[in-house]
């Protein structure tokens, strides 16, 4: 599916993943075809990240990747 017009916010969001990396990560680009859906990502990634909790960056990080790919496995 092509990429729909993003929103500016995930413009924003897109060029500052781009700028601290080099590239914008796959999980992102898979929903970049529906500006509703990258925006709910987005929002439940940052929750996740940078909420309060006894858990690492690392393991935010880890746990915030894994989930969407684990829920998509398990719901086919």
């Amino acid at each position: 599916m092509p990429p729909a017009d993003p929103s500016e916010a995930m413009k924003t969001y897109f060029e500052k993943g781009d700028e601290k990396i080099g590239f914008v990560p796959h999980l992102l680009r898979a929903y970049a075809h529906d500006n509703a859906k990258l925006e709910a990502f987005a929002a439940f990634y940052s929750d996740l990240v940078l909420a309060p909790s006894g858990l690492s960056k690392l393991e935010r990080g880890m746990i915030a990747s894994s989930c969407p790919a684990r829920t998509a496995a398990t719901t086919v």
